[in-house]
């Protein structure tokens, strides 16, 4: 190779535009023709065009004899040429004559002998010298016979491993332009040139863009290049995306091409393979070559990804990829999600109706366990009913199942301070914890009393029946409550004259309760347990034995009495009158009541070990 100039002995640095009046196009080299950046022909869409014939002896150019025109573009004409003064055959490139060219014009002319002025690869075409002649600008560089890649994709369409040998040293010409701030901007197998020893040659470096120069000559929403070969963000003319991933779609471009013989975006005009660059995903290469290798088919996709978070991201990598392939080690396939994604975007009807079946039928999977998941109250009853004993609440956390069978507009369930299941309402709250228990069973609750007022109670409840009368609705239950955070003294001389002292006062009793203003309440007969005293916050255990005979409550341990199903019947008889003012509109069977759970009135309490232990 002939040492070349210095960059500052150049003769076209330092020059200005308006030292020219020539036409300034892309650079063209031996082996392929230009392609204009305008109205493209088929042909130029891919970037494919003829060889020039040979013409009639030229007249020389300077100290240059001109032996053949061997391509002509629109910024300028490439001539095979004897160099008589080192008495060597190279390829001049001058401009063309005229008076059209512009500043812009002749400034890619003159970027183009600097961009391949300053970059010194074994994979890229020199530049041995830049002139004028006559005040046409020139620069020469080695002629190479061996034509463009263009004329060799026939053979190797069936040679994979040429191929990806060609593309590693073609990166990594194009990896060293890129860290020297070089972008070409127009890869394209014309652009590359086989030597006579195979040894491919990047060429055309007329579209370049240099890192370090203050001037863009390309304009926002410009597309500049070959379409089949231009990037999404070149096809959008999104100039400031443009970069190096710019050039490594194209790399993928032509690997695709070299591989299969064919284009990954095609289309009859230059709009349609545009549309096709932006929207459409390449066919899987395997589709048009089966035999070909997997891992290979995974390097060349990942160049034309279209999100660049994904893409191949450098003409380095590339090369890496490539050379690990050809030792024969397996190269990470595509993922699941890009495969579908790379499917949506060939099939979008499709896609889009197998999106829909596909979320239409998560929709029902999540919604199976709940249409068929049994009720869990249903489920503690039949373990009760087999004989079971049921914790409901442990020592902390929230209940098996619960639901409210009244006050559930006025009660409230959390977890209080330390952890343990809270009920606090402002008028009655029932807490359903079983809906239909066995016909003998003990019904044990460990239960704090946290807030109250004068009027209020908590404990537990059982069989609880309602029915909607004309002042509201009507509630009659068995309740086992009691107040030990105030003093009751005055509550219980109304309902017990002879009852003395202070303290707390447990009842077992059943209960008529009007939900409605006032909240009048009929009681029948109650067991009234001994004067306890006052001990707030301190954590009591309520039980209750249920037979088909009689209810038998238990106050910390000790006995409060019982009452027979006998004697309580016949107390709601006598009291009917009492009841039908309430509201009522039939009578209530005392043993037809359903459900345990827990009662809050008018304060707040707190609960744990709640078990229920049948005794058939």
């Amino acid at each position: 190779m002939v040492a070349r100039r210095p960059e500052s002995e150049h003769p076209l640095n330092g020059m200005s535009p308006s030292s020219f009046s020539h036409r300034a196009t892309p650079f063209m080299l031996p082996g392929h023709e230009e392609e204009p950046t305008t109205s493209p022909t088929n042909a130029d869409i891919a970037g494919s065009t003829a060889e020039p014939a040979l013409e009639a002896p030229l007249p020389p150019f300077g100290r240059f004899e001109l032996l053949a025109r061997v391509a002509q573009g629109g910024m300028g004409i490439v001539y095979r040429a004897r160099d008589t003064g080192l008495n060597r055959i190279v390829a001049l490139k001058v401009m063309r004559s005229g008076d059209l060219a512009g500043p812009d014009e002749i400034l890619r002319f003159q970027r183009e002998a600097q961009a391949g002025g300053t970059v010194f690869h074994p994979n890229i075409v020199p530049i041995f010298e830049v002139g004028q002649h006559s005040g046409q600008p020139y620069f020469t560089m080695p002629f190479v016979a061996g034509g463009s890649l263009r004329n060799h994709l026939a053979r190797l369409g069936n040679d994979p491993t040429t191929s990806v040998a060609l593309m590693i040293k073609i990166a990594r010409g194009v990896q060293h332009a890129h860290d020297q701030g070089i972008l070409h901007r127009d890869l394209k197998p014309s652009n590359i040139l086989l030597g006579d020893n195979g040894e491919p040659l990047v060429a055309d470096f007329g579209l370049a863009k240099l890192a370090d120069s203050s001037l863009d000559l390309t304009q926002p929403g410009q597309q500049l290049g070959t379409p089949a070969y231009m990037a999404p963000e070149q096809v959008a003319g999104q100039v400031d995306r443009i970069s190096s991933r710019t050039d490594v779609w194209a790399l993928g471009v032509i690997l695709y091409e070299m591989l299969t013989g064919k284009l990954p975006f095609c289309g009859g005009t230059k709009e349609e393979v545009f549309r096709a660059v932006l929207r459409d995903e390449p066919p899987a290469l395997r589709s048009l070559v089966r035999t070909l290798d997997r891992s290979l088919e995974t390097i060349v996709l990942k160049c034309l990804e279209k999100e660049p978070k994904v893409c191949c991201k450098s003409a380095g990598e590339l090369a890496d990829d490539l050379q690990q392939w050809l030792a024969g080690k397996r190269i990470r396939p595509t993922g699941l999600f890009k495969t579908l994604r790379r499917t949506c975007r060939r099939h979008p009807v499709l896609s889009r109706s197998l999106v829909l079946a596909g979320v239409t039928a998560i929709f029902l999977l999540a919604l199976l366990p709940w249409v068929f998941r049994p009720d869990p109250m249903k489920v503690t009853a039949d373990r009760l009913a087999s004989g079971e004993a049921v914790t409901f609440i442990g020592e902390n956390g929230r209940p098996l199942a619960y639901r409210f069978s009244t006050g559930e507009d006025s009660g409230r369930v959390s977890l209080s301070h330390d952890n343990h299941f809270s009920v606090d309402s402002w008028k009655l709250s029932l807490v359903e914890l079983v809906q239909n228990p066995c016909r003998s069973f003990f019904f044990q609750v460990t239960m704090r009393h946290d807030q109250s007022d004068y009027n209020a109670r908590v404990g537990l409840y059982l069989f609880h029946q309602q029915q909607d009368g004309a002042r509201g609705r009507l509630d009659f239950l068995y309740q086992f409550t009691f107040n030990d955070l105030k003093d009751p003294a005055d509550l219980i001389k109304m309902n017990n004259p002879k009852f003395q002292g202070k303290g707390t006062h447990a009842t077992l009793q059943p209960l008529f309760h009007l939900d409605a203003p006032g909240d009048p309440e009929v009681y029948l007969p109650a067991l009234t347990s001994s004067q306890h005293p006052l001990a707030p916050g301190k954590w009591r255990t309520l039980k209750v034995e249920v037979t088909p005979q009689k209810v038998r409550g238990f106050w910390d341990g000790q006995s409060i009495g019982e009452l027979e199903w006998e004697r309580i019947e016949s107390e709601t008889t006598r009291l009917n009158p009492a009841i039908t003012k309430l509201g009522a509109q039939s009578f209530m069977d005392p043993r037809k009541g359903s459900g345990l759970g827990l009662l809050v009135q008018r304060g707040a309490a707190s609960f744990k070990n709640v078990v229920v232990q049948p005794l058939d």
